[in-house]
């Protein structure tokens, strides 16, 4: 597993137990904590959707007793969303991009 990754994970994992340790002081901090915890899970998802973590992580971080289950999974289900979205876009521009480099190559070889 690469270091880059295990090193999200981790971070993922230290946010998602702040609130059971008592960092958690508020509300907002609260929904601050779910909403990193959740965009940094959005981007490791297929890592840890395979590994199991993701579904240990979201029962602790919904745990949060400063907004409750339903006030985190809305957040969570709000940043994987974005996430997603994100990567759509990125995804459609790369696409976007590849199809007009091989569309120039393509035009090139016609031309010799």
């Amino acid at each position: 597993m690469p270091i880059q990754l295990m090193k999200k994970m981790l971070v993922g994992m230290a946010i998602a137990a702040m609130p059971m340790i008592g960092v958690c002081a508020d509300r907002a901090t609260c929904e601050v904590l779910v909403r990193a915890w959740a965009k940094n899970m959005a981007y490791t998802s297929a890592c840890n959707a395979s590994t199991g973590i993701e579904d240990e992580l979201r029962e602790n971080q919904a745990a949060c007793k400063f907004i409750g289950k339903a006030r985190a999974e809305k957040l969570i289900k709000e940043e994987f969303e974005a996430a997603r979205a994100a990567n759509l876009a990125s995804h459609d521009r790369y696409c976007a991009d590849t199809k007009a480099e091989f569309d120039h190559v393509r035009a090139s070889i016609v031309s010799q």
